[in-house]
């Protein structure tokens, strides 16, 4: 051993124990040391701080009992590091904290040697990438969406050539009928196809042109509802579903895109539609409510209620349900409710769900008001 060397071995063991334990302590890294039998003996600051325990409270415990789940991964690392004498690759698990938050944590397990050289413990390092993780996640989920946007872009243009060569059809066999039920059946159809290029041309636009909401008087919500009850006529009767409006007399204004309510009121009536297996009311009401606003502080809101008589849901997963691609009806897009919340945040409005199972959904829709 050199001078160097033999002086750098004596400087450190004039080192304390105390002075070794608060440098640990006072690291940034998270370390939880686990002796031979991978039970904790040690935390630092950092450590307890992500995991939000005390040392008191895990001491002896296993992976498995720390994560409050299995950790096959962990223990594996930990053997490793023991019996190979190998710093792990770095793993990532779940973690659930004694508050009911969970993270996610990004690990490595590294052998601790005594002074004869023999590996005796592990120091496993954590990180927690929740934020990290769920920024990933977003980003994944932006760019599926991004691609189911342009597909539904390029379908939506491909969709519409053949719509104007239907109506054209439609034109002629008009002017060739002679009987009046069936000019009523094709003049019927004729108005499906003129929904459906209207549908078509505004998702067309929107691409195009940034949203514009126009100042309208509010019975114009009465107006699109009737209409939207119009195009669902035939899934109304097959399933026996009456709607009971209400009126609608205010003389109040609202700022709205028209096609974008009507595909808000289009997809609320439609979910309302699946939720009810046979026979059933869905029921529209309104009324004036206050509602704090972001930067404006209390500011009146028009509300309105869609109730339906339906099967209901766990209302536990209704957050959810305001995200792109989830769902509660087998089989369904994912997409309806988060149109709807797209929709109305462009409004500057509001969405609150209630349901239960067994006993219904009360959809609360807010949209800001204001005099003539």
């Amino acid at each position: 051993m050199n001078r160097n060397t033999q002086a750098q071995a004596n400087g450190i063991e004039n080192i304390s124990n105390d002075i070794f334990l608060t440098i640990v302590h006072e690291m940034n890294v998270a370390i939880v040391l686990h002796d031979a039998q991978q039970r904790v003996i040690f935390l630092n600051n950092s450590a307890e701080k992500i995991l939000e325990v005390s040392l008191a409270e895990v001491f002896g415990q296993l992976p498995k009992e720390l994560c409050n789940h299995e950790t096959p991964e962990l223990t594996q690392a930990l053997i490793d590091s023991l019996k190979k004498d190998i710093k792990s690759p770095f793993l990532k698990f779940s973690y659930k904290t004694r508050s009911g938050k969970f993270l996610y944590i990004k690990a490595c397990s590294i052998p601790i040697r005594d002074s004869l050289g023999e590996v005796t413990h592990t120091a496993v390092q954590l990180e927690d990438i929740t934020y990290t993780h769920r920024l990933e996640k977003e980003s994944i989920m932006a760019a599926k969406l991004s691609s189911i946007a342009d597909m539904a872009y390029h379908l939506t243009h491909e969709i519409n050539n053949p719509l104007t060569g239907i109506k054209l059809g439609l034109n002629t066999l008009n002017r060739t009928l002679k009987k009046h039920a069936d000019i009523n059946v094709v003049r019927s159809v004729l108005k499906d196809v003129n929904r459906i290029q209207g549908i078509v041309k505004s998702f067309l636009q929107a691409r195009k042109t940034p949203f514009r909401p126009k100042k309208v008087p509010l019975n114009l919500i009465a107006d699109i509802i009737k209409e939207v009850e119009f195009h669902l006529a035939g899934q109304l009767t097959t399933k026996d579903i009456k709607i009971d409006n209400c009126s609608w007399d205010e003389e109040l204004y609202i700022f709205v895109d028209r096609n974008r309510i009507y595909q808000l009121f289009l997809n609320i009536l439609l979910n309302a539609i699946h939720a009810i297996t046979d026979t059933g009311t869905i029921k529209i009401r309104k009324g004036i409510a206050s509602r704090t606003q972001k930067n404006d502080g209390v500011s009146p809101m028009f509300c309105i209620f869609i109730t339906d008589t339906g099967e209901g849901f766990d209302s536990s997963h209704k957050k959810k349900l305001f995200e792109h691609l989830q769902s509660s009806r087998p089989g369904g897009s994912g997409l309806g409710l988060s149109i709807c919340h797209d929709i109305i945040s462009n409004h500057d409005g509001e969405m609150e769900l209630r349901s239960e199972v067994g006993k219904g959904t009360v959809m609360k829709i807010y949209l800001p008001v204001t005099s003539e």
